[in-house]
């Protein structure tokens, strides 16, 4: 059951990114296309933490429009509106721009960016009262999207779907953390890769 409330989420897994979302559990579903759709991002939501829909480039636009009214039409069970986010491939945007209109205003908890520089984007979406979360996959590319974004995922190289070779994930969240401190810059991170049991939560926890 979700609950609305902090007051009723477990203090061990209470983290910036709870308090941001409020949402119950640290837990964002990855927007991976051919797999996250309404249906995955809808449980995710409602088992406490926040599913995400695979926008992808905005290529399968009307696949995408479906999810996301099915997201937009469902509510947790106190009957507020379902939290949720879409992710996008940033790179692919500028090609169908109506993707990104028709996500924006569908207004989604949070969009993520992946893939390309995003503050373009980022700019607009703050305006509309969503969250921007940026995905990346080495130091330099998290200390330009400290610049414009809400929360930052880091994706190591044990990420299924596209990534980049290079940084495990272990290596690259505490690395980026260290350089945003020292920047004087605050943004939740969120470990993405190698993560498959309660051990890698926890991991992940001690580190953020």
């Amino acid at each position: 059951k979700m609950s609305s409330g902090h007051n009723s989420r477990p203090s061990l897994l209470s983290t910036d990114l709870t308090t941001l979302f409020d949402i119950r559990y640290p837990i964002i579903s990855a927007p991976m296309s051919g797999a996250a759709g309404a249906n995955l991002a809808i449980a995710v939501s409602q088992a406490g933490g926040l599913g995400l829909i695979a926008g992808g480039a905005g290529n399968a636009f009307s696949w995408l429009k479906q999810q996301i009214i099915q997201c937009n039409n469902t509510k947790y069970s106190n009957g507020t509106k379902l939290k949720y986010g879409v992710g996008l491939i940033t790179l692919g945007l500028p090609y169908f721009p109506q993707a990104f209109e028709y996500v924006l205003a569908a207004k989604p908890t949070a969009i993520l960016f992946s893939f390309g520089d995003a503050k373009a984007y980022a700019q607009r979406v703050k305006q509309a009262g969503i969250e921007v979360i940026s995905q990346i996959q080495n130091v330099q590319d998290g200390i330009s999207a400290a610049e414009y974004s809400d929360v930052i995922v880091c994706q190591g190289e044990e990420a299924g779907g596209h990534g980049q070779s290079g940084l495990s994930t272990w290596t690259l969240l505490p690395l980026l953390q260290k350089k945003l401190r020292e920047l004087g810059k605050t943004v939740p991170l969120v470990a993405a890769g190698g993560i498959g049991d309660e051990n890698g939560l926890i991991t992940a926890l001690d580190m953020v």
